[in-house]
């Protein structure tokens, strides 16, 4: 659940990274008022890279964040696809059946089957989850 918060914190402070970023561009340049105009030298290497990483932190950050978006959802998928055994016991006589399901169609006392049955149990029945190593 933090996670989320902090993919959403990080998405919405991509997108105002991005929209500073095109804002900035298109504002018309002001003429500097100069005393000593410079001689033509070329601009050096450092401020050169400088400024092309300024220019392209923005979509640094949100490919990024889309990255780690795609993993979590990645990650949070195959764990709800995982296949459980679960075994209902039955506590008057103590018989005791298996069946397997998938995490996401496992809820309180009702669960949905690989075969596609659906189990609802009762009262006397207790359920124990396995889950894979």
């Amino acid at each position: 659940m933090f996670l989320k918060i902090i993919f959403t914190g990080l998405a919405i402070f991509s997108v105002y990274l991005l929209g500073r970023y095109h804002v900035v561009r298109r504002l018309p340049t002001l003429p500097q008022p100069q005393v000593n105009p410079p001689a033509n030298r070329p601009a050096s290497a450092a401020s050169r890279s400088s400024t092309l990483f300024q220019s392209r932190l923005p979509f640094v950050v949100a490919a990024i964040v889309i990255l780690l978006t795609a993993i979590l959802l990645y990650r949070s998928w195959q764990d709800q696809t995982k296949v459980l055994k679960i075994r209902v016991v039955n506590a008057g006589n103590g018989q005791t059946t298996f069946y397997e399901a998938r995490k996401k169609q496992v809820h309180a006392r009702t669960f949905q089957t690989l075969d596609g049955r659906s189990v609802t149990l009762a009262d006397v029945e207790r359920m124990e989850v396995i889950e894979p190593e």
